[in-house]
């Protein structure tokens, strides 16, 4: 558990080596549209997590010798089942919808069917799409197979639309553009969101891209308040969080010297927003706030139920068992993924929203994980 902590000590990457690259195309979003604000107030009285949901249901994951995953996996929805991948050693794993192990996908290395790292997994149909930064895109089936081996030049993190593929590199990342989007038809190449900021590049392990509820492709802009949504070949500003005292100053994205700034920042109060999904009508995002006076990070969740937004924390303990959790909004469940330890620590919060019982069947001491099926209100 503490591993997860890692969030708040590895912030930045920095990327000195990428080369200099212009697109050949720009399309800049319509700075007169209107952005929804969402309010951040410190010191709230928080909805308690439990009050915000219905039920839970518990689904633990089958696990071997042969199959273990590391301390940091991220969960993927698939038909009728779900992956797991441990993308700090490159193993990506396929389970049925009740935790039963089916296959791997892939495996590390640089033969056929093999990838070097993983930076983000997009499941498409009946296809898994792994993107091996920063260069390659493979494809496989839900068993296993690979289908494709597509060469790209890929960003941090990349997403493919129904016409292109959305690649991310961030502020910082010489690149020009902090978003390229490449239409597959003619391979011509559009940038976004204009970046000649001398910043440290911001990589999150969270994936960065993800649908909008709308068909198109929200994503999560690295020290930007902002969430951004890309449709029909344009982005525009989708949603803005207001973080109040943690705002990150203007004058932080104007510096020349990317370490200066870095240095500034890390000796202010500050936020980003780690993690966002929504679907038809709820939204939730994940907020990491480092408060100077505490000389500690903290993790904040914010609900969106159709109606308010709602705000809950959790205590020292079971917040560090959060750190990228809850991952994905599909039909009014929110789904999450803890090892046991962490659901240990956590399930006194949702005691009496549990709906099944396997979990008493589980050792205290095991180091599994368990699939959460959480029903928003």
């Amino acid at each position: 558990m503490l591993q997860k902590m890692r969030y708040f000590l590895l912030i930045i990457v920095s990327s000195l080596g990428l080369l200099l690259w212009g697109c050949r195309e720009r399309t800049s979003h319509n700075s007169n549209i209107m952005t929804p604000s969402v309010e951040f107030v410190d010191e709230r009285s928080y909805t308690p997590f439990a009050d915000a949901i219905t039920s839970v249901e518990l689904i633990p994951i089958e696990t071997d010798d042969q199959h273990l995953l590391g301390d940091n996996v991220y969960l993927y929805l698939s038909p009728n089942g779900f992956l797991l991948a441990d993308k700090q050693n490159a193993k990506l794993n396929r389970y049925s919808i009740d935790g039963k192990f089916l296959n791997t996908v892939g495996r590390r290395g640089n033969g056929p069917g093999e990838y070097r790292g993983i930076s983000d997994i997009q499941v498409l149909g009946d296809q898994i799409h792994v993107y091996d930064d920063p260069e390659r895109e493979l494809v496989f089936s839900l068993d296993g197979e690979l289908l494709e081996n597509n060469k790209q030049d890929l960003g941090f993190h990349s997403f493919r639309t129904s016409s292109g593929i959305l690649s991310y590199y961030g502020y910082g990342a010489k690149k020009g553009y902090r978003v390229i989007y490449q239409r597959e038809k003619d391979g011509k190449e559009f940038g976004f969101l204009e970046s000649d900021s001398k910043l440290l590049a911001l990589t999150l392990d969270n994936d960065v891209f993800a649908p909008s509820a709308d068909g198109g492709v929200v994503f999560v802009d690295s020290y930007s308040p902002t969430i951004y949504k890309f449709y029909n070949e344009e982005v525009t500003p989708y949603l803005s969080f207001n973080l109040g005292r943690y705002s990150i100053k203007e004058s932080f994205f104007t510096a020349g010297d990317a370490f200066l700034a870095a240095e500034e920042l890390f000796a202010s109060n500050y936020g980003i927003i780690i993690g966002y999904s929504e679907s038809n009508e709820y939204k939730i995002v994940q907020l990491m706030l480092k408060d100077q006076s505490k000389d500690r990070s903290r993790l904040e969740y914010g609900l969106y139920n159709g109606k308010k937004w709602l705000w809950f924390s959790f205590s020292d303990l079971v917040e560090e068992s959060m750190t990228g959790s809850l991952c994905f909004l599909c039909d009014g469940i929110l789904y999450g993924l803890f090892t046991i330890e962490e659901l240990n620590c956590m399930k006194d919060l949702f005691r009496e929203k549990i709906i099944n019982n396997e979990l008493n069947s589980i050792a205290e001491d095991d180091d599994g994980y368990v699939l959460a099926k959480i029903r928003i209100k």
